[in-house]
């Protein structure tokens, strides 16, 4: 829900995520998505599968 509401407002530059915000506004116009909606993970079979998936791994990142 609150990247539904950061990619539905512009934001200035100083914000910590404009970078990737204006990323996604870019590629969301350049595939001709005009709404974004926010879905509940019940409701999306895709992510609630990987959710699942991923709580069976122990994932290590090192940044």
């Amino acid at each position: 829900m609150v990247m539904v509401t950061l990619l539905a407002k512009p934001c200035d530059d100083t914000h910590q995520f404009s970078a990737l915000l204006n990323d996604c506004r870019y590629l969301l116009q350049k595939l001709g998505v005009t709404e974004v909606m926010h879905s509940y993970r019940e409701g999306n079979c895709c992510a609630d599968r990987l959710k699942n998936w991923s709580s069976k791994w122990m994932l290590v990142f090192i940044y």
